[in-house]
């Protein structure tokens, strides 16, 4: 499964039959995406009802909301908590958490629903999201294999200029050599990981 980062929340995660893009808020970046065949985006606001969706094999579809659902053979479980939803998404086997544009650490209960993350996305940018401390604790409350920062300030990124700068983020998790990627794959194997969690830096895509 690979993973690409479009600036604040949105990522587009490229399994083997589907592609799941997580909290698009650009019209081009949906655009896009949208280009690539069957897409579902997946939303940490909103809701959506469950009996309305289609298990279906092509097109585009949303999901958003507290609730488990299944689309076309990949599985998506909202956790609601703070004023977000916190979306889990199982793609090819592996699974990827959002939080969204959170602002508080999620509580044992929260934890506890969400499970074994492989991979986590985490608004570290603070003022309105989790800030680079509050970040790193629950990265160590939730234990992922692979923590990918987001919501953060990036020249370019339209809208990021009121989050702190990445480096925030980095210095406090402890990272020092800091190579941004374009894109990033991750398969259940790899994301294993007995030594703590491992932090990918995605560079942007516009």
């Amino acid at each position: 499964m690979e993973i690409a980062y479009y600036g604040m929340g949105c990522f587009r995660l490229k399994g083997k039959e589907h592609n799941v893009v997580l909290d698009v808020t650009d019209d081009l970046v949906r655009k896009q995406v949208t280009k690539s065949g069957t897409v579902f985006f997946v939303d940490t606001d909103g809701h959506c009802d469950p009996a309305a969706l289609r298990n279906q094999e092509a097109g585009t579809q949303r999901v958003s909301g507290a609730g488990e659902f299944e689309i076309g053979g990949t599985e998506v479980k909202g956790i609601a908590y703070g004023g977000t939803t916190a979306m889990l998404v199982t793609i090819d086997d592996v699974r990827c958490l959002t939080l969204g544009a959170a602002d508080s650490i999620p509580d044992d209960a929260v934890i506890d629903a969400i499970g074994h993350v492989d991979v986590l996305f985490i608004p570290t940018g603070g003022h309105s999201v989790l800030d680079a401390p509050a970040a790193v604790s629950a990265i160590r409350a939730i234990e992922p294999a692979v923590v990918i920062p987001m919501h953060y300030r990036a020249e370019s990124v339209p809208g990021s200029d009121g989050y702190d700068e990445l480096d925030h983020f980095c210095k406090e998790f402890g990272l020092e050599d800091v190579n941004a990627l374009a894109k990033v794959s991750i398969s259940p194997s790899s994301s294993q990981e007995d030594d703590g969690s491992t932090a990918v830096i995605l560079e942007p895509q516009r």
